[in-house]
C-alpha cells in the first residue's frame, strides 16, 4: 500500500432539498442522504467505505442542506467510526466540480496527496483501497470507477471509452443521445490535488470567453447567448470530457454491484444489496432465527435492537426493520423497509414495500407491489403516520402522509387514451374541453391570487392545445378583473385558435411579440402563466420557446432587491418537464401553482410548489371507473379543486442556547438574509414590509409601514416622498428604526441606525425598474399635503396617463427618491411556545478604524 507520509481526504457530495424530488415521499421527513438503507443512513455506507482507506485524514460532506439537519448524524458517525467527519454547506450552486473547488482550502488543510470524491446516491461495494492502489500505478490526475451495463440502460449515465491495455480514458460523453459504450461512470473518483488547477482553468477560460458585445433582451434569453457563472463547474462536461485522451484520466472497473438511488424503488433494491454485503463486511448486523426462540429469518435481514418481533413472524429475505417497530404474531415480511415506530399487527403481509414512520398496518391486511424497482409504482410506499385498517389490501400505490387525499396520477399513454375517449365515443369536442380547461385555470388563479394584488398577467401560449387553454384562461381572467397580456409567438392557423385570438382582441387584450418582452419579466408582471407545452410534448424545446422557458426560470430566482417576484402558474405540465419523470435535471421551471387538467400526470408528484389544483370536473364516471381514478370532491360549483393542504407557515424553533450557537451568524446582515429567506420560503405575504419609526427634533415619534427595496452600501433602502412627514423628521433627526415582523414564523427583527438619502443615480435606477403605471403614482401624490378630495388625485393621475400615453419616458419627480438606514444595532427575536424567547443582539463597534459586530444573546 501507499507510504505512511501520504494522507487522503474523502469528499462525499450529498446534494440538497431542491434535488432528489423523485425520492418523495421518503425525503419529506428527513434529508435523502439520511434515509436508512439496511438499517444505516444512506450516506453512512460510503463513509464506512472511506474508513477502509489507508491514511485517511478527514471526510467532508458537501451539500445544500441546513447544517442543523446533519449535526447529530455527523457527531454520531464520527464517534462510531472514530474518523473525523464534517459537513460543509454551499452558499449557492457551484456544480459538481465547483463545489469541490469552493472548499479547496479546507480540503487541503491536511495537505493530502489524494482526494476521494463520491456521490451519496450511489450504492456499490466501494472498492476504494484497490482503486487507490491502481490510481497510484496509473500516475494520472484522476481515476474513475466504471462498470459494464446493458446497452439499453447506458444512455441514462455518462458513457466512456478506455484503452483496454492502459485503462486510459479516451472519450467521455454525459448521457449521449446515441450509443457510445456499455461502460458507464459510477460517480466515484480519486484525484490528485491537480484537480483544483483543472477546475480553476475552466473558470479562467469562461472569463476570457465572456462576450462584451451588447445583445437585445430577446437574444439574451437564447441558449447560445447564455453562459454559466464562472464559478459553476461541472465535473462531467467541463473536466472529464475535455481531459479524455490526454493521459490525465484513467478508469478502474468494478465487477461488483452498483446502482444509482434516484427513486424509492431503487432504495429498496439498494438496501438488499447492502444487506447481502453485510455477510462479508458486517455479519454481526444480520439477524438470525428459526422460530423457536426468535422469529424465523430467511435470507439477509436487519432488525434494530429496540424493535419487537413476535417469534411466530416470518421475516426475509431483504428486510430492514428500524427502531421501536412492533411486528405481531404471524406477520410475513418480504423485501421491505420498516421505518421507526411502525406497528404491523397479527397476520399482516408486507411485500415489496416501504412503510413510513409511525404507520400502522391492521390485522390480516396486505401491503404489496410487483417488486419492479424501476417502475413508477413497482414498490408500495406508505408515508408518515399512515393507517391501514384491518383486512385491507393496499397494492402498488404511494400514500404520502396521514389524512392526505388518495389521488390518482396517470401516465402519458393513459392521458392520450382518456383524450381519445372523451373526443370519441363520449362526444366531447376540442373546443368544449379547451373552454372547460381554461376556465379551470382561471378559477384556480382567482382562488389564490386576488386581482387587487396580482393584476398584471402574462400568458405565454404554445402552438398546441395547451396554448389554447392559455388563451381561454386569459379571456376569463379579463372578465375576472385581471389585466392579461398574451405572448403567442407560433400561432396555430386553425379556426378554433383564430377565433380565440379574435375574442381576446375584441376585449383589447394586448398581444406582445417575444422581442418586446424585457429580459426581467419580474419587473413587468405579477403572474406568469406557462401554457407552452402539454403532456404530448417530448424532446428539447426549440426557439423561441427555449428562451421563454429560460425567462420563466430566471424570473423565479431569488431577487436580491427584495422585490416580490412574479408567481408562475403552469398549465397541466410545467413546460420543459418530462411528463412522467418531471424536472429531470432540476434546472426547469419551478412553478408556484400547477393546475392539472383531467387528471394529474405522473410528473405532478415532483411538484413542490404551494398550490396544486385539479381541473377535471367534466370527467365522466365511465372514465373514472375504467382507469380506476381517485379524486377529491369538488367544492360547491367550483371548476377546480385543491390537491393537498394549503400552505401554512409552520416553523417550530426550540430555544436551546447551548446547541444554537452554530445557527448564529457573526455578521448580522447574513443573519438577516437567512431569516428573510425563511420568510419568503414560508410564503408569507409581503415579507419585505417593515415599520419605519422616526422622531421629530423634539423627540415625538411616528411610525408607518414601508417596503424594503434592497440592502445596498451596508444599509437598508426604501423609497419615499421627500416632502412627507417622515422625510421632514429624518431631516431634523436622522436617527430611525426598522421593524420586520413575520408572525407566521414567530420572528421579528429590529434595526436601529442613522438615515441618509441615496444618490440621485440610485433613485433613478429604482424608479426605472417600477412598472410604468406605478411610475405615475409618485408624480401624483404629494404626501402630507392637504388636497380637495380623492377625486383630485384621480384627475391628476388621468392627466399624466394621457400625457405619457405615447410611451415616452416618465420623468422621476424631484421630490421622490430613496433613503438608506445604516445600522448601528440589530435585534433578532425568536418567539417560543414556552415563552422563553430568544433575543440575539448585534452592536456595532469601531476597532482599528473598521466596524465590527459584537453579539449578545438574551
Amino acid at each position: 500500500m501507499g507510504s505512511t507520509e501520504e494522507s487522503v481526504v474523502a469528499v462525499i457530495m450529498v446534494g440538497g432539498p431542491t434535488k432528489g424530488t423523485r425520492f418523495r415521499p421518503l425525503s419529506l421527513n428527513i434529508p435523502k442522504p439520511l434515509f436508512p438503507l439496511a438499517g444505516q443512513a444512506m450516506v453512512h455506507h460510503p463513509i464506512s467505505a472511506c474508513k477502509r482507506i489507508p491514511n485517511l485524514a478527514q471526510i467532508y460532506l458537501i451539500g445544500f442542506y441546513e447544517e442543523r439537519e446533519f449535526a447529530l448524524f455527523v457527531s454520531s458517525v464520527s464517534n462510531e467510526l472514530r474518523v473525523p467527519v464534517r459537513y460543509l454547506k454551499e452558499d449557492k450552486p457551484h456544480g459538481s466540480a465547483g463545489g469541490l473547488y469552493n472548499f479547496r482550502d479546507l480540503i487541503m488543510e491536511d495537505n493530502p496527496s489524494h482526494i476521494v470524491l463520491l456521490n451519496c446516491d450511489v450504492c456499490c461495494s466501494f472498492p476504494l483501497p484497490d482503486m487507490l492502489e491502481a490510481h497510484r500505478r496509473y500516475g494520472g490526475m484522476g481515476t474513475i470507477l466504471v462498470i459494464k451495463v446493458s446497452p439499453e440502460s447506458a444512455y441514462q449515465f455518462g458513457e466512456l471509452v478506455a484503452d483496454p491495455v492502459t485503462n486510459e480514458l479516451l472519450h467521455y460523453a454525459e448521457k449521449p443521445e446515441t450509443f457510445v459504450s456499455d461502460r458507464i461512470n459510477c460517480g466515484v473518483y480519486i484525484f490528485t490535488p491537480d484537480i483544483f488547477t483543472a477546475i480553476q482553468g475552466v473558470s479562467t477560460q469562461r472569463k476570457d470567453r465572456a462576450t462584451l458585445r451588447r445583445v437585445s433582451s430577446f437574444e439574451a434569453l437564447q441558449p447560445a447567448n447564455r453562459s454559466l457563472p464562472t464559478d459553476f463547474v461541472r465535473l462531467d462536461q467541463d473536466i472529464l470530457s475535455p481531459l479524455a485522451g490526454k493521459k490525465q484520466l484513467y478508469v478502474y472497473e468494478t465487477m461488483d454491484f452498483w446502482e444509482q438511488i434516484k427513486n424509492p424503488g431503487m432504495s429498496l433494491k439498494s438496501s438488499g444489496l447492502y444487506l447481502a454485503q453485510f455477510r462479508f463486511t458486517s455479519p454481526h448486523l444480520l439477524a438470525s432465527g428459526d422460530g423457536t426462540k426468535k422469529a424465523t429469518i430467511s435470507g439477509d435481514v436487519y432488525i434494530h435492537p429496540s424493535a419487537k418481533v413476535h417469534l411466530t413472524a416470518k421475516i426475509g429475505p431483504n428486510v430492514s426493520i428500524s427502531a421501536n417497530a412492533r411486528i405481531g404474531a404471524g406477520v410475513r415480511l418480504v423485501s421491505c423497509i420498516i421505518l421507526d415506530d411502525v406497528e404491523i399487527q397479527e397476520n399482516a403481509v408486507v411485500i415489496h414495500a416501504i412503510v413510513g414512520w409511525k404507520s400502522s398496518i391492521g390485522r390480516w391486511s396486505r401491503v404489496q407491489a410487483s417488486g419492479d424497482y424501476n417502475a413508477k409504482l413497482g414498490v408500495t410506499i406508505l408515508g408518515e403516520s399512515v393507517t391501514v385498517e384491518d383486512e385491507v389490501v393496499v397494492e402498488q400505490v404511494e400514500i404520502m402522509e396521514k389524512d392526505q387525499e388518495c389521488i390518482s396520477y396517470i401516465t402519458q399513454q393513459q392521458a392520450v387514451e382518456i383524450d381519445e375517449l372523451l373526443m370519441g365515443p363520449l362526444g366531447f369536442s376540442v373546443d368544449q374541453l379547451m373552454e372547460l380547461a381554461g376556465l379551470s385555470v382561471a378559477s384556480a388563479i382567482a382562488e389564490v391570487y386576488r386581482s387587487t394584488e396580482y393584476n398584471r398577467v402574462l400568458v405565454i401560449c404554445g402552438p398546441g392545445n395547451n396554448g389554447g387553454d392559455g388563451l381561454v384562461a386569459a379571456r376569463h381572467l379579463h372578465h375576472f378583473g385581471y389585466k392579461p397580456y398574451i405572448c403567442y409567438p407560433k400561432r396555430t392557423p386553425k379556426p378554433l385558435y383564430t377565433g380565440l385570438v379574435t375574442q381576446l382582441e375584441s376585449l383589447s387584450v394586448p398581444f406582445l411579440p417575444v422581442e418586446g418582452l424585457t429580459q426581467e419579466l419580474s419587473n413587468d408582471f405579477d403572474i406568469l402563466v406557462d401554457a407552452i407545452f402539454g403532456f404530448s410534448f417530448s424532446g428539447m424545446p426549440r426557439p423561441p420557446f427555449d428562451g421563454l422557458i429560460h425567462g420563466l426560470v430566471s424570473a423565479r430566482k431569488h431577487n436580491q432587491m427584495f422585490q416580490r417576484s412574479p408567481v408562475i402558474v403552469s398549465v397541466d405540465i410545467p413546460s420543459g418537464w418530462h411528463v412522467e419523470k418531471g424536472d429531470v435535471n432540476s434546472e426547469g421551471i419551478k412553478p408556484d401553482m400547477l393546475v392539472s387538467l383531467t387528471a394529474p400526470k405522473l410528473c405532478a408528484k415532483m411538484f413542490c410548489g404551494p398550490h396544486h389544483f385539479l381541473g377535471g370536473r367534466f370527467v365522466p364516471p365511465s372514465i373514472v371507473v375504467k382507469f380506476k381514478l381517485q379524486f377529491p370532491p369538488y367544492p360547491g360549483t367550483s371548476m377546480c379543486v385543491r390537491i393537498g393542504k394549503p400552505p401554512q407557515a409552520d416553523v417550530q424553533v426550540q430555544i436551546s442556547p447551548g446547541n444554537d450557537e452554530k445557527h448564529r451568524e457573526a455578521d448580522p446582515f447574513v443573519q438577516f438574509q437567512k431569516w428573510f429567506d425563511d420568510a419568503v420560503a414560508a410564503g408569507l405575504k409581503e415579507p419585505n414590509s417593515m415599520a419605519l419609526s422616526t422622531a421629530s427634533k423634539d423627540g415625538k415619534p411616528s411610525s408607518r409601514m414601508v417596503q424594503l427595496k434592497g440592502i445596498h452600501g451596508e444599509g437598508f433602502v426604501w423609497c419615499s416622498n421627500y416632502g412627507s412627514r417622515k422625510a421632514q423628521e429624518i431631516s431634523e433627526n436622522p436617527h430611525a428604526s426598522l421593524l420586520f415582523y413575520w408572525s407566521g414564523l414567530n420572528r421579528q427583527v429590529r434595526v436601529e441606525g442613522f438615515v441618509q438619502k441615496v444618490s440621485d443615480e440610485e433613485s433613478e435606477q429604482y424608479f426605472r425598474s417600477r412598472p410604468r403605471e406605478i411610475q405615475i403614482g409618485p408624480a401624483v401624490s404629494e404626501q402630507s399635503t392637504v388636497i380637495p378630495g380623492r377625486q383630485f388625485l384621480h384627475q391628476k393621475y388621468k392627466e399624466l396617463e394621457e400625457k405619457y400615453s405615447d410611451g415616452s419616458m416618465i420623468p422621476r419627480p424631484k421630490h421622490w427618491g430613496g433613503y438608506r438606514l445604516i445600522p448601528e444595532c440589530f435585534e433578532f427575536w425568536q418567539g417560543d411556545e414556552s415563552r422563553v424567547h430568544l433575543r440575539l443582539r448585534y452592536a456595532a463597534e469601531e476597532i482599528g478604524g473598521k466596524i465590527a459586530w459584537r453579539r449578545i444573546v438574551k
